[in-house]
């Protein structure tokens, strides 16, 4: 039996072949063949280059190009072929796993049922929180929040089995209705990225490095309550520097909004970067992690974070509370209370300490073979139910 993966992940082409930077043959793909003879990755597909992504296709795994699109209009335009090439797709001996919330899978989903054909979903986010004010500018954001949020309720019911990247936070809201669920990240984190023990800090911080991993297509990272979130600790006299690693259509606005604010010279802008090596000294270097999302699933950066024993902040939605300290979780919107919780780090050693040691307790409950067991088992059944 083949699987059959479908998403609105955006894919480029590198050298006439489908890339990613997260979503390649190696960290992804290939973790369908563990139980699966084949498999076929579908998602959006652009016309263009993007340096350092990798392959998702290798042995015994293609893909099928949706035609590349981005917002209501350009979705609109291409809607015909859309349908069309997901009408067309292959389902005979197939197991169907809809990775969700999404625009292609959901109109999947809708030709699955004409065509009595059971799926799957991995539920990887909160539409609700995804389109919430603030991470995406739209006039009918509402309506699609509202849209977005019904949709995948729906395919929770209907699915035959559900994952979940989190423990419980997503299935409070989007229950399954089939005996057939469990839990596990996108992440594979081999034991190369567990540092052998916990950092200790023995002087307050005097510039504290701040770190952020996210990409920039809408504001759901937050970055610019980052930015604001410098500028009041520079004006409140603790130095800081923030790195900021992904891109996207919103980074010229943030490089402008870093100038606008005064605080330029306390943020790098480092675009995408494929390296892990190079991540994990990132992450090796900084002091502490934050992510102030409007969104979530389970972060994957924050876990890669308190792998590497780096302290964290982060917002009260998603997954966050699953994974870090409640005194480090701060409310979505709040620059202040960010600001306040890195100050806090900075000048106590003990809690940088007391932090960085249960992150990389926590973060080890994430290692890949651990998470790969649940998927398998999840694998499994959606097999014996196709």
């Amino acid at each position: 039996m083949k699987a059959l993966v479908v998403f609105d992940g955006r894919f480029y082409k590198n050298s006439g072949q489908p890339c990613s930077y997260h979503l390649t043959y190696d960290l992804f793909t290939k973790r369908y063949l563990s139980e699966f003879d084949s498999v076929t990755v579908v998602g959006r597909l652009f016309d263009k280059e993007d340096p350092g992504a990798k392959p998702v296709t290798g042995e015994n795994a293609d893909f099928i190009g949706i035609p590349g699109y981005v917002g209501p209009k350009e979705f609109i335009t291409k809607l015909p072929k859309t349908i069309k090439s997901l009408w067309n797709l292959d389902i005979d001996n197939t197991a169907i796993f809809l990775r969700t919330p999404g625009t292609i899978p959901f109109i999947f989903s809708l030709l699955l049922l004409l065509k009595r054909k059971n799926f799957a979903v991995e539920v990887v986010a909160d539409p609700y929180d995804q389109l919430s004010k603030g991470a995406v500018v739209h006039p009918i954001r509402g309506f699609f929040q509202h849209l977005y949020t019904k949709f995948l309720k729906w395919q929770c019911r209907t699915a035959i089995g559900a994952s979940y990247v989190t423990r419980y936070s997503l299935q409070k809201r989007y229950p399954p209705s089939s005996e057939l669920n469990t839990h596990y990240t996108s992440l594979n984190l081999g034991d190369d990225w567990f540092v052998p023990s916990a950092r200790v800090s023995n002087t307050k911080l005097t510039t504290v490095k701040l770190l952020n991993i996210g990409m920039m297509p809408q504001l759901y990272k937050a970055q610019d309550v980052i930015l604001e979130s410098v500028k009041i600790m520079t004006e409140s006299g603790q130095d800081c520097h923030i790195t900021f690693i992904g891109d996207g259509e919103y980074k010229e606005k943030l490089q402008q909004m870093a100038v606008t604010l005064g605080v330029n010279d306390k943020v790098s802008f480092l675009g995408k970067i494929a390296d892990r090596d190079y991540i994990k000294q990132l992450f090796d270097e900084a002091d502490v992690f934050v992510l102030p999302s409007r969104q979530e699933g389970l972060p994957r950066a924050m876990i890669e974070a308190m792998s590497r024993a780096l302290p964290c902040v982060g917002t009260n939605v998603g997954g966050i509370e699953e994974l870090i300290d409640n005194d480090f979780i701060i409310s979505v919107n709040d620059p202040q209370a960010l600001a306040d919780k890195v100050m806090l780090l900075a000048k106590s050693p003990e809690l940088l300490t007391e932090q960085s040691a249960k992150n990389l307790t926590t973060s080890k409950e994430y290692r890949g073979s651990l998470v790969q067991e649940r998927r398998e088992a999840f694998y499994r059944g959606v097999k014996e139910h196709s």
